[in-house]
């Protein structure tokens, strides 16, 4: 796989080089750039990443893992309350799943 061959041929130099990138993007955000971090926190490494794959052509590579530009915060924190809410279920009858409307919903009895 090509994202594997990019990772074994990464160092600590990558590091090291990102987080240089990474506050030198700091010093000036623009007014765009802050909407960007706003819907996606991870937008400046992604677009260090990407800038640095494009200028040494191996962009083209692992283009597919770049397809989606947002992160969904708000589908992380969901996942993320979900497991914290199932966590505290105690009893297999506690939580179970109906049908409804053709779809799937769930119950929680407690």
């Amino acid at each position: 796989m090509k994202v594997d061959e990019l990772l074994n041929r990464a160092d600590s130099g990558l590091y090291y080089l990102c987080q240089q990138l990474l506050e030198e993007y700091f010093k000036d955000i623009s007014e765009e750039d802050a909407i960007k971090i706003q819907a996606d926190f991870l937008y400046p490494i992604k677009k260090i990443l990407k800038d640095l794959l494009v200028k040494y052509d191996l962009f083209q590579e692992i283009e597919k893992f770049f397809e989606k530009d947002n992160y969904d915060y708000a589908l992380y924190r969901g996942k993320s309350d979900w497991h914290m809410l199932i966590e505290q279920v105690k009893e297999p009858d506690d939580f179970s799943f109906i049908e409804s409307n053709g779809k799937l919903q769930a119950q929680f009895n407690k």
